[in-house]
């Protein structure tokens, strides 16, 4: 069964494709965070410890640092380690909620081809002149190879999907739920649309 719908009018095509709803990942996201958390709070405890019995043997009187200096120092040693556990919670409460809710839209007509991701009430639409669309193709990498890789960092800057095309020299993707039997047909679906605009 196909997981997506298309409307073809005659000037617009519109596509929409919920999220695959793999339900196996979320209580495997939910453990993510929860670990992330638990581990996250233990980690920052220990290291400001550390910190701490650093700045003891370094300055013989603590209270010649004013706490707010003790604090400063103790935010920037931990800030590299913020910014990787922010980003991992990131892609954990980010994967949660798309599975849930996540929605995609494709919309072309004549001028334009518009892609909307939808995660609960927020949106991100990016908008592509159809004149500077180029080799539109699908995208399919190969586990554990450079292309893999490539892709996930595309997908946690948004810009990952199983369809891939050209625009003003660079590539964008999308397409990120569509199942793989339904690639082709979408394609073909966009493809025709686009032939019929320019």
């Amino acid at each position: 069964m196909s997981n997506y719908t298309a409307n073809n009018e005659e000037s617009s095509l519109r596509i929409f494709m919920p999220s695959k709803r793999e339900w196996y990942l979320v209580p495997f996201f939910l453990l993510w965070l929860f670990l992330l958390v638990v581990f996250g709070f233990s980690i920052i405890t220990v290291f400001s410890v550390f910190v701490y019995g650093i700045l003891k043997t370094i300055v013989i009187d603590l209270q010649d640092i004013s706490s707010a200096s003790t604090f400063a120092i103790l935010a920037i040693c931990l800030l590299p380690y913020l910014m990787i556990w922010l980003l991992l919670g990131y892609i954990g409460i980010r994967n949660v909620l798309w599975q849930l809710t996540g929605k995609e839209f494709i919309e072309v007509n004549q001028k334009t081809m518009v892609v909307t991701r939808q995660l609960l009430r927020w949106q991100s639409r990016r908008q592509y002149q159809v004149k500077d669309i180029s080799d539109l193709r699908s995208n399919f990498p190969k586990h554990f190879s450079v292309g893999w890789f490539r892709s996930f960092y595309s997908e946690l800057r948004g810009n990952y999907g199983k369809i891939a095309f050209e625009y003003q020299e660079k590539t964008y993707r999308i397409g990120q739920y569509i199942k793989r039997r339904d690639v082709e047909k979408v394609l073909e679906l966009i493809q025709n649309q686009l032939l019929l605009d320019k």
